[in-house]
């Protein structure tokens, strides 16, 4: 970086960069009801496969050159890494109508990387593993362990399932505010539990009862939630549908949650002389409950 071009660096730097082949598969299966904007049911299945060539940059090197003024400038080049990835997300979710407009679903997802995917500590080079993050998976946020807080956890290897049962409180509201206009009222009771790996060697492990498919994925991976959402069907304009949901959810593994979060401070403690540890920053259970709240159309 030079005064004569001071952003050079910054627009001509590439922290990731890739070329991908996917192959993607859908089934899908709606039962035409006439609630089936807030409550469907049917049946959808998801395949998807992507070869990846990706190029990230691992770190930042300091190239300390000097510029054609003479005077030492430390310029920041990509300290970039190569990698051939291989991608398998797959889904179902089945939604069964019972009587009076009640409703059970559950849902399975599953993606996988074979790769460890290098996580951001601080410890290593200048910005070392804080540019893979599109190589990342997160668990946390609404519907997807809806207790627990955005990127509560993150890896190359996701497991989820979803279980919940919907009914019907109001089906017919026939209320009015404005342009506005409510039509019905549902309520949702749910569960869900989802974990995350980070490891190369997938090392399949089926029947095994301490792990979940594989070696790296055990039983202790998983957080776990339960909720209940309201959700609301309105039109606007007498024709333009919308919706409205409101939802809380309380995490069920708060403790197992902290835990690593503990850990990495407590080691980061005790790289520091005695004069320099406090308890200033020192992580704490995330909140009993979450609550959500939306509207679109």
């Amino acid at each position: 970086v030079g005064p004569e071009k001071p952003l050079r660096f910054y627009n001509e730097l590439e922290f990731y960069a890739a070329h991908e082949l996917s192959l993607f598969w859908s089934y899908r299966k709606l039962n035409p009801t006439s609630d089936s904007r807030i409550n469907p049911t049917g049946r959808n299945l998801v395949f998807l496969y992507r070869y990846m060539m990706p190029t990230v940059t691992d770190s930042l090197a300091d190239l300390s050159l000097t510029v054609p003024d003479g005077l030492p400038r430390d310029q920041f080049g990509p300290a970039k890494r190569q990698l051939r990835v291989n991608e398998y997300i797959g889904a179902y979710q089945e939604r069964i109508g019972l009587p009076f407009k009640n409703t059970l679903s559950f849902e399975i997802l599953g993606a996988y990387r074979n790769l460890r995917v290098k996580n951001y500590t601080g410890d290593g080079g200048l910005f070392e593993g804080a540019f893979y993050w599109p190589l990342r998976y997160t668990l946390g946020g609404p519907n997807f362990l809806s207790g627990y807080p955005y990127f509560t956890r993150r890896g190359s290897k996701v497991l989820y399932g979803r279980l919940g049962y919907t009914f019907p409180l109001i089906q017919r509201l026939r209320i009015s505010f404005l342009n506005f206009h409510f039509v019905n009222l549902y309520a949702e009771l749910f569960a869900e539990a989802g974990a995350m790996g980070n490891f190369a060697k997938a090392n399949f492990k089926p029947f095994s009862k301490k792990h979940i498919l594989f070696e790296d994925f055990t039983s202790k991976d998983f957080l776990s939630d339960v909720g209940a959402e309201l959700r609301m069907r309105l039109f606007t304009f007498y024709r333009i549908p919308m919706g409205i949901f409101f939802q809380v959810a309380h995490p069920l593994n708060r403790n197992r949650e902290l835990e690593p979060r503990l850990r990495a401070w407590e080691e980061s403690q005790a790289g520091l002389p005695p004069e320099q540890r406090s308890d200033e920053g020192r992580p704490e259970k995330i909140d009993k409950f979450r609550f959500y709240f939306g509207l679109g159309f």
